[in-house]
């Protein structure tokens, strides 16, 4: 199957549809690195951290998408490995996210010629993950709303979690008093 595959893009190299404009191609095949991320701290200047975002990644030539907004940031890039890690981190440098982690994975396959993303989209949006328009940041105490079973809850960024083992994690997720949310 995937000789087939590589067969099929040298046959549409040769026939010059490789010059397709949605996504960079190498000659032969990607050697790059993908990191994947989120993180949940306040960043009091989204647009200012989006626009140096954006020119960190430019110069590196790396290439993803990127949600920014006050309750902090969520994403993917891809490039080459050396620049992908000063990307993160740089991203790492900045006080708002301080303990930022991410997960890395090689994009490197054979015949390969083509990045996951075809450009750079940092976008600042007003949640990361959609919590119903409510402001991130406020005081967790938000007890009335719990009480009356709102789902659309304030979290308070300045407390983090502790780990949770595999064991312990179905029992921890059925609590009445647990919002869990998934990006």
């Amino acid at each position: 199957m995937e000789e087939r595959v590589i067969d099929e893009i040298e046959r549409m190299r040769a026939a010059g549809a490789s010059k397709s404009k949605s996504r960079p191609h190498t000659d032969t095949h990607m050697d790059a690195r993908m990191a994947s991320f989120y993180h949940f701290s306040e960043l009091p200047d989204p647009e200012a951290f989006a626009s140096d975002l954006k020119e960190r990644c430019a110069a590196q030539s790396v290439l993803g998408r990127v949600l920014v907004a006050r309750e902090g940031i969520n994403g993917a890039v891809v490039g080459a490995p050396q620049s992908v890690d000063e990307v993160m981190t740089w991203m790492q440098s900045v006080d708002a996210l301080w303990g930022l982690r991410y997960r890395t994975c090689s994009v490197a396959r054979p015949g390969m010629d083509r990045s996951p993303f075809h450009r750079l989209q940092v976008r600042i949006k007003k949640e990361i993950i959609t919590m119903g328009g409510r402001e991130l940041g406020v005081s967790a105490d938000d007890t009335d709303a719990l009480e009356q079973n709102e789902t659309r809850v304030a979290l308070d960024m300045s407390h983090s979690g502790e780990h949770v083992s595999p064991a312990d994690w179905d029992d921890l997720i059925s609590r009445d008093d647990v919002l869990l949310l998934g990006t």
